[in-house]
């Protein structure tokens, strides 16, 4: 089993952009490269795992074995579900 394990979904924005600068909501960080992201939680995520997307659907990719899907915890995304491909089809 694996543990409870930090992930960051970017959003895009960059501080640098905007003028004055957009302020961080509850639950945004800006990353090193001045992108705001917002962090999350996922359990059992295996290390060669890597972040695709986030979603409400559990079952966009039932059928792709290297895919799969976890519930996200302690975060303030509106999505319920993050994605993620297994590298070399691990598990």
């Amino acid at each position: 089993m694996y543990n409870l394990r930090k992930f960051y979904f970017d959003t895009g924005v960059q501080r640098y952009m905007h003028n004055p600068p957009i302020p961080l909501a509850e639950g945004q960080e800006w990353s090193s490269n001045d992108v705001k992201v917002i962090p999350f939680y996922c359990r059992d995520v295996p290390e060669t795992a890597e972040f695709m997307y986030v979603c409400d659907t559990p079952e966009l990719d039932k059928d792709n074995s290297s895919v799969i899907v976890r519930e996200i915890y302690n975060s303030t995304l509106l999505s319920k579900y993050a994605y993620f491909k297994l590298k070399d089809d691990i598990r």
